[in-house]
Order: structure tokens, then sequence, then C-alpha cells
């Protein structure tokens, strides 16, 4: 994991030396030269909680793991068996028991020495925990003093609430919890018999007068006309390579993440008028021609976010128009004026990235240039709970993103008010 650090920052400074920012290139090429000296112990422990996360969240076996392979790309980068054995006692600490368990039995496969006493200690451990743990069994398996063999308890639990509703994950959240697991493990998804139906035009959903000369490849995501809507091709590469070009220097560095509530990735916030004026760059006046909303300007959206998710970076289920992360959104006073979210993909993710919608059952897979739209809040100013949403964490890859929320405030007569709570 080490490695595939390293090798990550190697692709981006290539992206650097190709564009000729030689300042940003030195000052990666010196990072690069300390990458022997990352391994402390601080090191160690945040990249052992991400391969455990990893792990659990898209059921990865230490049997790839241990040479390399995650999904269908081979890394190249294997594991010494010594390190198994570490990797499954590390797992213990972190209460991976689940983990470590997985670990210790490949440990026994391949017949490494000091197996057996990790494995008495693991039952040791995890048994005592068991009893105290009861809000977390998604860490254990069955007793493993009786049931050495037993399937993790998460498998039970993920067949039960894969498709929880709404009122379920309000009243658990649990609920939520496996209904966002199991989106982030199957990609492209659509609940309810709904398929990806293909790209058209559709001058119907582009509003203003110059919708017939601004075609958009339009794709419906659920049953609901006004629901969630993907827009494929919606910005071309020079926007995406200006965005990023821009945004590199304005991001600060933030530590991997090691639990699944953290991993705030690095952001960047541009004003409308010096993306475009700079940068030729007109996102938000796309996005009122697209949407027919008021979109340009401070009082009408809020700054252009562009987001660099790092190796297994992520967001937790929360609402776009809820200041706090919630799976709930009930209290008023904690509202942020946001009535619509624009999402536009600005790379094309190795493996996992996925944008999950667990109560709508969609997983968007995130491609170069396409973007995905919807209304975060109901006409009549309650927030519209169909849109919970996550962004699941990244085995393999970084993800670009750029985020644009439309305000209340700049569209009272472009988005008009209803009292009926189902508009």
């Amino acid at each position: 994991m080490i490695s595939r650090y390293v090798y990550l920052l190697d692709k981006l400074m290539g992206d650097i030396h190709q564009r000729g920012n030689y300042d940003e290139l030195e000052s990666l090429q010196r990072l690069l030269n300390v990458s022997a000296h990352w391994r402390d112990e601080h090191d160690m422990g945040a990249v052992l909680g991400n391969v455990f996360k990893l792990q659990y969240i898209f059921d990865l076996e230490p049997e790839d793991l241990a040479v390399g392979r995650i999904g269908k790309t081979e890394t190249g980068i294997s594991l010494p068996f010594e390190h198994i054995l570490e990797i499954a006692e590390a797992a213990i600490e972190f209460k991976e028991f689940t983990a470590s368990a997985a670990w210790l039995r490949l440990a026994k496969d391949k017949k490494i020495p000091g197996h057996e006493q990790v494995w008495a200690e693991l039952v040791r451990r995890h048994d005592e925990a068991f009893t105290d743990e009861s809000k977390n069994l998604h860490l254990f398996e069955h007793p493993l003093a009786t049931h050495p063999d037993a399937a993790p308890i998460k498998f039970r639990n993920l067949e039960k609430w894969k498709d929880a509703t709404l009122a379920e994950m309000e009243a658990d959240l649990t609920a939520s919890h496996y209904a966002t697991l199991a989106l982030c493990r199957a990609g492209d998804t659509l609940r309810g018999g709904w398929k990806l139906r293909g790209c058209w035009y559709d001058y119907q959903y582009i509003k203003g007068p110059h919708g017939p000369l601004l075609p958009v490849r339009v794709e419906q995501l659920t049953d609901d006309p006004d629901g969630l809507v993907m827009f494929r091709d919606y910005i071309p590469t020079q926007w995406v390579k200006k965005l990023k070009e821009i945004s590199l220097p304005e991001m600060p560095f933030q530590e991997p993440p090691s639990h699944w509530q953290q991993g705030e990735p690095s952001v960047a916030g541009f004003e409308d008028v010096d993306v475009a004026r700079d940068q030729n760059v007109w996102i938000a006046r796309k996005l009122e021609l697209t949407t027919g909303l008021s979109v340009v300007g401070n009082i009408a959206s809020e700054k252009l976010r562009v987001t660099l998710y790092s190796l297994v970076g992520q967001i937790s289920p929360h609402h776009d128009a809820y200041s706090i992360f919630s799976n709930s959104a009930e209290d008023s006073s904690l509202y942020l004026d946001r009535i619509s979210t624009m999402l536009i993909y600005l790379n094309t993710v190795e493996l996992g990235g996925s944008t999950v919608f667990p109560v709508a059952g969609v997983a968007v897979a995130p491609r170069e240039g396409d973007a995905i739209f919807w209304h975060s809040r109901w006409r009549n100013g309650t927030v519209d709970k169909r849109w919970l949403h996550a962004a699941c964490p990244i085995p393999l890859g970084v993800k670009w993103t750029a985020s644009k929320w439309v305000k209340n405030d700049g569209n009272a007569f472009s988005r008009k008010c209803d009292i009926n709570s189902q508009l």
C-alpha cells in the first residue's frame, strides 16, 4: 500500500510534467525522494486502517491483496509472508475481527509459523468483545470458540438491509450503512427494474431560449422525470484539464483517512466569474442554460468546488441541503440555502468511487465529463430525502469532481415555491 501511494504520486507527477509546471514537479520529486522514510508507526497505522476498510467494503480477499490483485487489476505489489501475520495482528488491535480472521486463514493455508498463537488471541479478544459490541456486529463473526468457520455477520445484515426503505434508514443507521455498502460494491446500479436507457437528445429538459442550440445528452435515472438526471459528456476535455490545473495548487494536503466516518478530500473553491473570465470555463452559465435556474453569481449559487479524493477517500451518507452529516433531515434550523446540486466528474475512476443514493437505489460510477443533477429540496422548502447520497471509497486511482450548489435565494422566480410536499 505504501508503494501504491508512491505510484499515485508518480502518476500525478507525470501529469504535471506534461503541462510543464516544473515548480510543482520539483516539489513532488522531493516528496518521492523521501518516500523511503514514510514507514513510521503513524503512516503504517493509517495504511492498515485503509486496507481493512477496503477489505470490508469491497469484500476483497486477502489471497488477492497478498499478491497485489485488486478487482481485475494486477498492481504488481505483493506482500511477504511475515506481513500477512503482521496485518492479522494489527486487525485485532483495530477491532477489525473479521478482517483478522480472513488474514489468519490465509496464514494457515500458507503454513506461516505463529499463526496458531495469533488465532488464539483473536478468539479471546473477539469473543470477549462480542457481547459488549451489539451495535457493531458487522465487525464480528459468530463466537469463534464454537464457530471457527462461521461467515461474518455483515453478510447476513447486508442481505437484510440492501434494499432498505427511507423509513427503515431513518429508524436505524444500520440500514443506511448496509444499503450504501451494497451499492458501493455494485457499481452502476438502478433499482426496481430500471435500466440505463442509453443517451438521447432531450430538448424538453433544456430550458430557456438557447435550448435548441445547446443539446445535452440526458439520461433519466429514476422514474420521476424531475428526479435524478445524468448529463452525458456535459463538459469538454479542455474544461476538465483547466479545472484540474487551477485547482491542484489551491488544495491543502489531507491525511489519508482511516475510519468509515472520515476521509475528507482536498478541495478548492472558485468564483464563477474568475473561472469563466480567466479560464474560459463557463460551467455556471451552461448549468443555467441546461436547467433554467439562476446560477451565475454569489446570490444564485455557491462557489464552484473542485474536489480531489485520494486513495480510499470517501464521504459518508448525507443530504446536501443539511448542514450536518445525518441520514435524517428534520431540523429546519440546520438547513443550508441549497435547492439543487450539479456534480460533474473530472476523471474516470479505475475502481470504486461511485456516487450512491441508498434511498433511490442508484449508484453512478464516475466517468470523465459526465454530470448528475438533482433538486435537494421539494418546492415547499423541505429537504427531499430521496437524495441521501454518499461517495464510495476508491481502491485504485483517484477521483476528481466539480460541484455546484444552486441557492434558493436567487431562484425565487426560477423554481417557484409550492405548499405541496411532493413537488
